[in-house]
């Protein structure tokens, strides 16, 4: 026995390295030069869309199928002209360079996969710049392919997180990025001028002790979003996705806040007021025709704070609207509306209340005058209150030609309202236009069946004469409640 053990180590051998020749004869067999057909790419370009300059993208991917009924070899893939562009693609596992040293195999019904990343240089310019590149794929048949790249890569200034005590004013022109957080610290201030954007990291936030002074225009707003530029999905781009970003915290020492024409979208909260102390002499805060939108949190939370927002959208919030403990509000010509999509757990539009977490919080003045506070709930106005003496417990509030989805209760302190109900031609979401849910558009603009149209108080209303978008209130002798006047369509002849 022991002498034929060698013998049987040599047979497998030599069958091994049989199999060996026959597969590699084979395989050449598979893949001949003179092969027939060509590949088929899921796309014919890649769109990569608009994309920080100078960071690296998220990673892209595609699919290369071989629909023939012959195996095709690719024996080089390279960057038309040499020129990259800033692109990175892997083919099958393989660094796409100036040469492909190892030829990669596609049996009929086979497919490879394709990852893109891009690291766009900086263009230099203020606007979006298009960068594109040409791959070509070069078949042992002779047959070349191309597949386009395409990018729009933007550049931005990147903030220091803390702003200088002498105070700092951007303008208008690229983007600016908030890595991870921006404070203006007390004594300080921040000043943006029309037109500036600033774009926010998934964690980053603003934090404002000192003073905060942003007046955009109807033309020029300034906004505060996300920084992805790109699409989740097509034609669903992650700027209306709820949580991109943190949001705006109005610290307990802050001096004050004036926002005119301001877009914020799209975080997890909008505007985090901390507040002072229980009294009535806190610092005014204001705000003027700007949208509060798409919030996965509270939209305005305020804690024992001082605002007047007037001409402004809040909407959409996967907490509440408006949360308000304490304080001192005016709120005029406003639309208050809850139709978050994301969870169907979302709080009311409005929520009042004298306390927080069992500590009393005077709430001394919360009047809402012409506004629209609506949402897919049959309630949409929450409040509670600790304490039944006004005096020592303040729990005061006031609704005046307001449109209210709320149960209708006899008051003094609600006058001239109307309530939503089942009688109206149109409620809830059905008294706007513009809504397009399964694309997350929602447009605030009235329908001409809504009830707001005419209600509003013409005497508060010549404090804004104009509506967000610049259109005059009283124009057809009337005001429409919120923030939108209703405007007609166009005459078609």
């Amino acid at each position: 026995m022991r002498f034929c053990f060698p013998l049987v180590a040599t047979l497998l051998l030599v069958l091994v390295l049989s199999v060996s020749i026959c597969t590699s004869c084979s395989d050449e067999e598979r893949f001949p030069s003179d092969a027939h057909g060509s590949l088929s790419f899921s796309v014919d370009t890649l769109e990569m869309d608009t994309l920080i300059a100078g960071e690296v993208s998220p990673t892209r991917r595609l699919v290369i199928r071989n629909n023939s009924n012959d195996p095709l070899r690719i024996v080089g893939i390279s960057f038309l002209q040499g020129k990259s562009e800033g692109f990175r693609v892997i083919v099958d596992g393989i660094r796409v360079t100036d040469t492909l040293t190892v030829p990669i195999d596609c049996r009929s019904g086979d497919s490879l996969q394709v990852f893109v990343q891009t690291l766009l240089p900086e263009s230099g310019e203020n606007h979006p710049v298009h960068h594109k590149a040409v791959l070509a794929f070069t078949l042992a048949n002779g047959i070349c392919q191309q597949l386009c790249l395409s990018a729009w890569g933007q550049d931005v200034v990147t903030l220091s997180p803390l702003v200088s005590p002498s105070g700092v004013t951007l303008q208008a022109g690229k983007p600016y990025l908030v890595r991870d957080s921006l404070v203006v610290p007390f004594g300080a201030s921040l000043t943006l001028q029309p037109g500036v954007t600033l774009l926010f990291r998934s964690n980053a936030y603003m934090r404002i002790e000192g003073s905060l002074i942003a007046k955009g225009t109807l033309e020029a707003p300034i906004c505060f979003r996300g920084n992805r530029m790109d699409y989740m999905f097509p034609n669903q781009p992650y700027d209306r996705i709820s949580g991109q970003w943190q949001g705006i915290i109005i610290g307990s020492r802050c001096t004050g806040v004036d926002m005119d024409f301001c877009d914020i979208h799209s975080g997890s909260y909008g505007l985090f007021f901390e507040g002072t102390d229980a009294s009535e002499t806190s610092p005014l805060m204001t705000i003027r025709n700007s949208i509060i939108h798409n919030m996965s949190g509270h939209g305005i939370e305020a804690h024992n704070s001082h605002l007047h927002i007037g001409n402004s959208q809040i909407t959409n919030a996967g907490g509440n609207c408006i949360s308000i403990y304490g304080g001192k509000h005016e709120f005029i010509h406003c639309t208050i509306g809850q139709f978050y999509p994301f969870s169907a757990l979302s709080g009311p539009a409005l929520y009042l209340a004298n306390s927080y977490s069992g500590t009393f919080c005077p709430l001394y003045q919360a009047d809402f005058i012409n506004c629209i506070i609506t949402g897919y709930s049959d309630d949409d106005i929450i409040g509670e209150s600790i304490g039944d003496d006004d005096e020592t417990h303040p729990f005061r509030y006031r609704f005046s030609h307001c449109l209210l989805n709320t149960p209708e209760v006899v008051d003094p302190l609600f006058i001239s309202n109307v309530w939503e109900s089942k009688e109206h031609k149109v409620m809830h979401e059905n008294n706007f236009t513009g809504f397009i849910p399964p694309s997350l558009i929602y447009g605030f603009q009235l329908d001409s069946l809504s009830s707001a149209i005419g209600i509003g108080d013409t005497l508060a209303t010549l404090r804004y004469p104009l509506d967000r978008k610049g259109k005059n209130r009283l124009s057809d002798h009337r005001s429409d409640a919120g923030c939108y006047e209703y405007s007609s369509p166009p005459t078609l002849w």
